[in-house]
């Protein structure tokens, strides 16, 4: 028997199980038109493990009552200090993890409900998320899937993280997506490296279920894999003859995957969203580009409250997500261009609150990004801009963690890890510094070596071009930091005989050859 599609008992279940699955499939269906595609998908029998991305605390009774069979699932072992509630999530199939730290018993009554034939719920992300991407798959359930032999199947939910906006309810659409059961019988090594492999494929797999779901292209746009790689620039130095002067521009000069991105959606959302659109502080750190898109009809505002409807788009650095659940309590249409590097490093701050680590973040105080980390971190984080800056009494004897603005430079991450180490019970760090940024930043310094002058092209206003300045400056006093090629001055550039030209990754090209040509009639006269 089944009301709205779903299942009102499954094989095998408690008494207990049944009646709450009664209550959920009425809310959850009548209330909230929850629908699922695929649910056929789940095999009859054997064991099997239902893979999907976690948004809310009710994830578990979500995923469970679109299957005809009783689902066991993980739950933090801080819910079963309290009897009347250990006793309910029991029945409900959860069983204990600690996870602060690698919970054995928690591996073997996986492999043991496994082994008896039962389906095995898990949450491969390792904590809910508060955004709509879909996460790194953590690499225990490759090797839970492996060791086993159990079916995976792939599933992708959407719509719980929208039922509590600004503390009060809401009334988002449910729904979810079944793949069919996912095949790595071909992954026949038992080592870390093969249970990565199979971590990835989960994931791979349920971010395919969400592209094959019928959700709106601005959804679809919201949850692009958080860290795609990203395509190569140059990786060759370029050279430009302006008579005896050579003109050098730096390997990896210029826009980097993230704005490039962030700006293809923007332009997405100009060309079929609703209207007005606006972005929520500029859309990248360069004013050229800015007043561009203000011309072609992006507003630029300071806070959610100065939207006047329609879409908003939150920009590369990101927001705290109280920022956009207020603009969905307003009724706008979200679009959000976070840098896929940004949206990982909020991951991993809001990963390590939740597991009860202080939360160190490094980067510039006053920094979008920043600020937007903090919303992810928690209340109890500390910002500091180097390891001078360090609480270190405060921190003494804690569980420390620490995540990094993705523009900042490996030299100032290393100082503030050794100055931590020696305080700190546990120390872990994620190195959220981009590739992209460390790209720029090796390549400038190579460059800065090799000229006599070097030119750093980008707005004022944007960290990573200002970081490419400092370092080049470390090597070669003579380095000037330019918005456009209008300011350059021929003194600058007297008796050199190599001048090099970066950018930073928020530079368009055309800018960068504007300078260039520039020069070259500057002191190929």
């Amino acid at each position: 028997m089944k009301v709205w599609g779903f299942p009102v008992k499954g094989h095998g279940e408690t008494a207990l199980y049944t009646v709450c699955r009664w209550i959920a499939v009425l809310l959850f269906a009548g209330v909230y038109r929850y629908r699922v595609q695929g649910a056929e998908n789940l095999p009859h029998d054997g064991p099997v493990i239902v893979i999907t991305n976690h948004k809310a605390n009710l994830d578990p009774v979500v995923v469970g009552i679109a299957f005809d069979r009783p689902l066991r699932y993980m739950a933090k072992k801080e819910l079963f200090g309290n009897a009347a509630l250990r006793t309910l999530i029991f029945s409900l199939g959860a069983f204990p993890i600690d996870r602060g730290a690698g919970d054995r018993a928690a591996l073997t009554t996986s492999l043991e409900i496994l082994a008896a034939g039962e389906v095995l719920l898990m949450f491969p992300e390792g904590h809910r998320q508060r955004d709509d991407a879909v996460h790194e798959f953590l690499p225990g359930v490759g090797m839970i899937a492996l060791r086993s032999g159990a079916a995976v199947l792939p599933m992708a939910t959407d719509g719980t993280q929208r039922m509590l906006r600004e503390g009060r309810p809401g009334l988002p659409a449910l729904r979810a997506l079944v793949g069919p059961p996912l095949d790595l019988s071909d992954l026949t090594g038992r080592n870390s490296k093969t249970y990565q492999e199979a971590a990835r494929r989960m994931r791979n797999a349920v971010t395919g279920s969400m592209r094959d779901s019928d959700e709106s292209p601005e959804a679809s746009a919201r949850r692009r894999a958080p860290y795609d790689d990203e395509p190569e620039r140059s990786s060759d130095l370029r050279e430009v003859r302006a008579g005896d002067v050579r003109i050098v521009v730096a390997r990896y000069a210029g826009y980097c995957y993230g704005v490039e991105r962030a700006l293809r959606i923007t332009e997405e959302a100009l060309e079929g969203a609703p209207a007005p659109v606006a972005s929520l502080g500029p859309i990248i750190h360069n004013p050229s580009v800015v007043r561009r898109l203000e011309e072609h009809g992006v507003a630029v505002i300071d806070d959610v409250a100065g939207a006047a409807g329609g879409t908003l788009i939150v920009r590369t650095h990101g927001v705290a997500p109280h920022v956009v659940e207020g603009a969905r309590a307003r009724h706008l249409n979200v679009v959000d261009a976070t840098c896929p590097f940004v949206a990982v490093a909020q991951h991993k701050a809001a990963a390590l609150d939740e597991a009860g680590y202080a939360v160190v973040i490094l980067g510039e105080r006053d920094h979008p990004e920043v600020a937007g980390l903090e919303g992810f971190a928690g209340e109890g984080a500390v910002v500091v801009e180097d390891s001078a800056g360090l609480p270190l009494e405060r921190l003494r004897g804690k569980r420390v963690g620490v995540v990094v603005q993705t523009t900042q430079t490996r030299a100032n991450l290393v100082g503030v890890a050794a100055a931590l180490a020696p305080a700190a019970r546990e120390l872990l760090v994620y190195n959220t510094i981009c590739d992209a940024t460390e790209k720029r930043q090796s390549a400038a310094c190579e460059l800065a070596a090799k000229v006599d002058v070097v030119v750093v092209v980008g707005g004022r206003n944007s960290a990573n071009t200002a970081r490419l300045a400092q370092l080049c400056r470390s090597t070669l006093d003579r380095t000037y930091h330019i918005e456009s090629a209008v300011e350059l001055q021929p003194e600058w550039f007297s008796d050199a005989r190599r001048i090099g030209v970066t950018a930073g990754a928020s530079t368009p090209d055309e800018e960068i050859e504007a300078t260039v040509q520039a020069l070259q009639e500057l002191v190929g006269s």
